[in-house]
């Protein structure tokens, strides 16, 4: 490979794993209030530092700062054996990461772009240097890093995809110690830029169309700038959901009928990021519709109902301007009508209203 894929940002814990990217190809230091962060063309290279909490903080400084020049998360860095399915010496690519916190197993696990990979990783909160936390953190994955989770978790919120090589150094809780001396020693970048290259041979640019700056939409919508960062996160990521172009995403989201609202251009984009939303998320999409028949009453009386943005908390929010006693009348037959207590347990997957939902429907 004669040069570094274009718009993708490398991810190291250490200076050291990163030194043979660093010698091969031109990288050269950005000046940012994030330290260790270099620049090769159009790909950004990161030396997050040892830790989740540290690679959050810089990951997403440099995440917010340079978004939109990013296409494309890899981590590449050393992991522990867990057990005997990772040999010391390889380089494995990930397949799902999960995360260790001071209390326990942390709740979300994230998935690589790697649709071949096979191997699992956990991010442990501390180092693992004894047997214990190794048996501990082994019935979850093979190999155990530092790192990993927070970078799937950031990738996800930014809406980018990411991979992850790792080079099995040592068995995680038994020869730590030995195995990271001889690592200072020795550059465990010459394995992790050997895989490298062999998993991106013949990429030299994402060949992804990217939405023109002024006016992407085309004639009848504006964005402003916020929208604009919607718009572009949203069709990357339906684009890496669907395989579809943008061209195909904007047709599907009704991008036709939205133009020919005798609306404001604004107002148009802002409906066309509402149906881009529904088709990256339907579940919740569903579910709103399913909220919404719920609160019929209330919005038959003529007054505003708002969920959290998300749906991931279980309160409503109801507005009203009351004029008069019969608007106050309205307000309380309205609010007879329905259950707050089904729509909570609605919001906290309770599968028996769910149940009872579909088979209203």
């Amino acid at each position: 490979m004669s040069k570094l894929p274009s718009n993708m940002l490398l991810c190291f814990a250490h200076k050291g794993e990163a030194r043979s990217f660093l010698k091969h190809y031109p990288f050269q230091p950005v000046a940012f209030p994030v330290e260790g962060l270099y620049r090769c063309e159009a790909s950004l290279l990161l030396i997050t530092g040892e830790g989740l909490q540290r690679t959050s903080e810089k990951l997403g400084a440099v995440l917010g700062g340079f978004y939109r020049e990013i296409r494309e998360i890899v981590n590449l860095g050393i992991a522990g054996a867990l057990d005997e399915r990772a040999k010391p010496g390889e380089v494995l690519s990930i397949r799902t990461c999960y995360g260790e916190g001071q209390n326990g197993p942390l709740f979300h696990s994230f998935t690589s772009r790697d649709g071949h990979a096979t191997v699992d990783c956990i991010s442990s909160v501390e180092r693992v240097e004894d047997p214990e936390a190794a048996q501990r953190l082994a019935p979850f994955a093979p190999l155990v890093d530092r790192e990993l989770w927070s970078i799937g978790s950031l990738a996800k919120r930014f809406a980018l995809p990411f991979r992850s090589l790792k080079l099995v150094a040592d068995r995680a809780g038994v020869d730590t110690r030995e195995v990271c001396a001889t690592l200072r020693l020795e550059d465990p970048g010459i394995p992790l830029l050997q895989a490298f290259r062999e998993t991106f041979a013949g990429i030299v640019e994402d060949p992804a169309p990217v939405l023109a700056a002024e006016n992407p939409l085309g004639p009848g919508f504006y964005c402003t700038a916020s929208q604009q960062r919607r718009l572009e996160s949203m069709l990357k990521a339906l684009a890496l959901k669907g395989g579809e172009e943008n061209l195909a995403i904007l047709k599907k989201a009704g991008i036709g009928e939205i133009r020919q609202r005798p609306i404001a251009p604004k107002a148009r984009t802002q409906a066309l990021l509402e149906n881009l939303h529904a088709l990256l998320n339907p579940f919740e999409s569903r579910l709103r519709g399913i909220l919404e028949e719920m609160v019929q009453p209330l919005a038959e009386a003529g007054f505003e109902v708002r969920f959290s943005p998300h749906l991931e908390q279980d309160w409503l929010e109801i507005k009203a301007l009351l004029h008069n006693s019969g608007q106050t009348r309205k307000l309380g037959e309205a609010l007879q009508r329905f259950t707050l207590e089904e729509i909570q347990a609605l919001l906290n997957g309770d599968p028996q209203i769910y149940k009872k939902v579909d088979s209203s429907q």
